[in-house]
């Protein structure tokens, strides 16, 4: 824009220069979002249920739960573009079959140090006691040439007997190169495990899987969906969506003692009121060691369904004495027009706001059972200024629900290597005929 020389009342510029100031920092709060990637049902799959992970080059890696030359779903790459604003190149790594290979991968994929992916798919691997197997553990290798295709190889497959069955959560290693996940069902309860696989003293030989804990609905809490994490001590953390002194699910802790077995203890149990209930998302460290996550129901919001809560944010600080109990601190309750049902993984960027994704709510236009429910949100929150005083929650972005546009998203966010934007999928719209996911870009975040 330019403006006239005849502008010389000194006053006139200083409220011209505010506007674009004000204008700017609207701009600056309200990140655009951009669909990079939308799903087909027979090349690269639907409904993608998980979050992406992220090598070094900037490339994206993920998961769709159904389609591929199968129907069992996929695991893809995306490839930015050669220059800003053009478009980003889909590769489908691996299409699953459903026989021994797995079928329905819904958790995020990792990376090892030499670029492997490693993941789980909730059902598949030919085991007789479930009716599309019991899940599996796979790892999938990258070409050795320019050109080749990407090896699947199964580490491990769930007998759906004590050695648990349909797993739906990511991995983690530990520094000797161990896994370790959790089975949804399974072991002696029925209600899940924690598990641990050893990888083989020579290349090609079977992985040795172990169990660290078996639950048992109460006290201990069942059907943990969530992955793991660990602290700086070696101690294992995760969530469990149901089962607990209330049957709203428990936070827990694994202890590895000096024998070499591991001990669980619940840090927390949600009673399913305003503090929450019903984890699904993995949980988040500070360097306090503190724990974050989100529970997809509970909290202090009435939300799109009748008698129904819109679910929280918390936060878990450690007893400065130990065997005293964690305290849990809401940091957020949702509302419904700023998201309902967070069941995704948080992620902190530098300045310690935390961002996350809602499954409804927000202020698109989805229905369910002719209800309005929204299309899903992606929030982020901010620390207060003051310990003590409120978080502040920033909607960033509302899902619309129409055609061009995505919807439901469960998996988390993550940042990119550039930039500042975050990116994610999903699980629904994207085509005007068909609502089968998307891949999104979301950016740049103030």
């Amino acid at each position: 824009m330019q403006y006239s020389e005849n502008m010389k009342n000194a006053n006139v510029c200083l409220l011209v220069i505010a506007v674009l100031t004000l204008t700017v920092a609207a701009w600056a709060s309200s990140p655009k979002e951009i669909v990079i990637d939308r799903f087909d049902l027979l090349h690269d799959g639907i409904g993608p249920a998980s979050g992406l992970a992220l090598d070094t080059n900037g490339n994206l890696y993920g998961t769709t739960r159904d389609g591929g030359t199968r129907g069992f779903g996929t695991v893809f790459e995306l490839s930015p573009p050669a220059v800003p604003g053009g478009t980003w190149t889909e590769t489908v790594l691996y299409s699953f079959q459903s026989g021994s290979d797995g079928a329905f991968p819904v958790a995020t994929l990792i990376f090892d140090a030499t670029g492997n992916l490693y993941g789980t798919t909730l059902e598949g691997g030919a085991a007789a006691a479930c009716s599309s197997g019991c899940g599996t553990v796979f790892q999938l290798a990258p070409p050795t040439g320019a050109g080749g295709t990407w090896t699947e190889t199964i580490l491990y497959k769930f007998a759906g007997g004590t050695d648990g069955a349909l797993p739906s959560s990511s991995l983690v290693f530990d520094s000797a190169g161990n896994l370790y996940g959790t089975t949804a069902e399974g072991g002696k309860y029925t209600d899940g495990t924690v598990f641990q696989l050893t990888p083989p003293a020579s290349p090609g030989d079977p992985w040795t899987e172990s169990l660290l804990h078996i639950f048992s609905g109460n006290p201990d809490g069942r059907q943990p969906v969530a992955g793991l994490l660990f602290d700086a001590q070696g101690n294992l953390y995760g969530t469990t969506q149901l089962g607990g002194k209330s049957k709203a699910g428990t936070v827990f802790k694994l202890h590895r003692t000096e024998s070499g077995t591991w001990t669980e203890r619940i840090i927390y149990n949600f009673a399913g009121g305003s503090d929450g209930s019903n984890p699904t998302g993995n949980l988040l460290l500070d360097k306090r060691e503190n724990l974050y996550g989100t529970t997809s129901l509970g909290g202090s919001g009435t939300c799109s369904f009748v008698g129904t809560t819109c679910g929280t944010v918390f936060q878990l600080t450690p007893p400065s004495t130990s065997g005293d109990p964690w305290t849990e601190t809401v940091l957020y309750s949702f509302q419904g027009l700023d998201g309902d049902f967070p069941e995704s993984a948080l992620v902190f960027d530098k300045l310690g706001n935390l961002f996350g994704t809602t499954v409804a709510g927000g202020s698109g236009s989805c229905t369910l059972n002719s209800v309005l429910v929204g299309c899903g949100s992606v929030f982020q929150l901010t620390p207060p200024a003051t310990a003590g005083d409120p978080w502040t929650e920033n909607v960033l972005y509302s899902f619309l629900g129409d055609p061009g546009d995505g919807a439901n998203p469960l998996g988390a966010v993550v940042f990119g290597t550039k930039g500042g934007a975050l990116f994610g999928t999903t699980s629904a719209g994207g085509h005007h005929t068909s609502s089968t996911g998307t891949v999104f870009e979301l950016g740049p975040v103030p």
